[in-house]
């Protein structure tokens, strides 16, 4: 918070952000917490202002989609098709050149094969989670 009691972008430093939206955990129903978003009006970051650093275990089972490798169902396939288009249209713009891919959160680097699949000149791939399983899986492909 600011010295006006607004909410300051952790990215950027803006002190102009807005609410965009409160949730609460519909997938998993861990906890009936509802959470606030704010919107920075200068970066368009969308973040949590106290983040539940306490609770990431409870929010997130050890059975969370980002942590096992699991088969695909066809809602997986289809999303994965349009990861591959989005992510085609950014790395047009690195013209083949070597490439770091950091992704915080990634679980298993479920997100990372995606690009690994149509982008072949990745010079480091670091994934960053909490789960120790996802942790394994990420090492075992490779990523650090």
């Amino acid at each position: 918070m600011n010295e006006k009691g607004g909410i300051i972008c952790p990215v950027c430093g803006n002190k102009e952000t807005k609410i965009w939206t409160r949730a609460i955990d519909r997938e998993y129903r861990t906890s009936e917490e509802e959470y606030t978003f704010y919107k920075c009006g200068k970066c368009v970051t969308l973040f949590l202002c106290e983040f539940p650093v306490n609770k990431l275990q409870e929010i997130y089972p050890s059975n969370y989609y980002s942590f096992v490798d699991q088969k695909k169902s066809i809602a997986s396939h289809v999303k994965e098709y349009f990861d591959k288009l989005y992510f085609k249209k950014i790395l047009r713009r690195f013209k083949n050149r070597p490439i770091n891919i950091l992704d915080i959160g990634g679980g298993s680097g479920w997100l990372i094969d995606i690009i690994a699949r149509i982008y072949s000149n990745i010079n480091v791939a670091q994934v960053v989670d909490i789960d120790e399983n996802a942790k394994m899986l990420a090492e075992e492909k490779g990523y650090r």
